[in-house]
């Protein structure tokens, strides 16, 4: 399979100063296609990263930044999987006010996604809708998408959860029958 160039961003758990010695050891652990920066104390890696796939990008990214012997650990991947309507009007190519009225029925085919919070949205469902519906003014990477939606959630699952024997017995209790 050949490698392809994908784009994303790691933002990092807790307060950094970016430091040349954190930009130093993020280089040696091999995050030298990534930028670092902190945005109000959170530091965030962009990555334009040569892989098989997606999710190898992000993944093998993931390992080199926590593997930089800086105590550093990965909250999340960007762009975000969770958007307001703002948001969605962006990636659409579309303003605000139509990703509103798409959300409410008033505009569009209809059967917009189920928010998963108060003006949240799963951003893979919308773009899924999206490009069913041929409302998205340039392509949507939907696998990318839901891969970005899964990572984040692992990321999560790891800060809530102790251990593997935990995130088990969690996934058999909330599991779909068979």
């Amino acid at each position: 399979m050949k490698n392809e160039e994908y784009d994303f961003e790691l933002v990092m758990d807790g307060r950094h100063e970016l430091t040349d010695a954190l930009a130093d050891a993020l280089f040696e652990a091999g995050c030298d296609d990534g930028t670092p920066a902190t945005v109000d104390g959170v530091l965030r890696i962009g990555f334009t990263r040569e892989a098989e796939s997606f999710e190898a990008a992000v993944l093998s990214a993931v390992r080199d930044a926590e593997s930089a012997g800086l105590g550093l650990r990965v909250a999340r991947v960007e762009p975000s999987d969770l958007v307001g309507a703002s948001e969605i009007g962006r990636r659409l190519g579309r303003s605000r006010e139509a990703a509103r009225k798409y959300v409410l029925g008033e505009r569009g085919p209809g059967g917009f996604p189920p928010a998963v919070g108060e003006g949240i949205w799963r951003w893979a469902d919308v773009a899924e809708w999206a490009t069913a519906h041929g409302l998205a003014s340039d392509p949507l990477d939907v696998g990318h998408a839901r891969e970005t939606a899964a990572i984040n959630d692992v990321l999560d699952l790891r800060r809530h959860v102790e251990t593997q024997s935990d995130v088990l017995r969690l996934w058999r209790a909330v599991r779909p029958a068979s």
